[in-house]
């Protein structure tokens, strides 16, 4: 069994949740100002905009895999603050750089998961191209 620890996903996840959780705080107050003015519609903008920091830590932030494993019967789990997500390294179709530091695997069945580059990358992908030597890896031009 392997595992791969992604610190550079826990120093991102924490420093953008915090500016998140700030813009909320920020939010809240700009909303109780509002409304001891008087101003319920631009309350209620503020409230759709807190709303959607709240989205974007769950949903955005909070499923980028902070641990990656790799079991001997090929099983891999990428694991983040959110979830778990489990797949087969031989249904692994292709591995992509959507963009500096950071990579897209595309599964047959499950869809894709993006994770962020680590000091072990390398043994990483060896160790997926020994267990399914298919597995092609692309870069994605934009």
């Amino acid at each position: 069994m392997a595992n791969y620890h992604v610190p550079s996903a826990k120093y991102f996840l924490s420093a953008a949740c915090l500016t998140l959780v700030a813009m909320d705080v920020g939010g809240l107050w700009l909303v109780y100002r509002a409304l001891d003015k008087g101003a319920t519609a631009q309350a209620i903008g503020i409230v759709f905009l807190v709303l959607f920091n709240v989205v974007a830590i769950r949903h955005l932030l909070l499923r980028e895999p902070t641990q990656i494993s790799i079991d001997d019967d090929g099983s891999i789990e990428f694991h983040s603050p959110l979830k778990t997500t489990r797949g087969h390294v031989m249904d692994v179709t292709n591995i992509v750089r959507v963009e500096p530091g950071k990579h897209q695997i595309n599964f047959k069945s499950n869809g894709w998961i993006q994770y962020r580059e680590f000091p072990q990358h390398s043994s990483f992908l060896t160790e997926l191209r020994r267990i399914n030597p298919s597995i092609e890896e692309k870069v994605l031009v934009i």
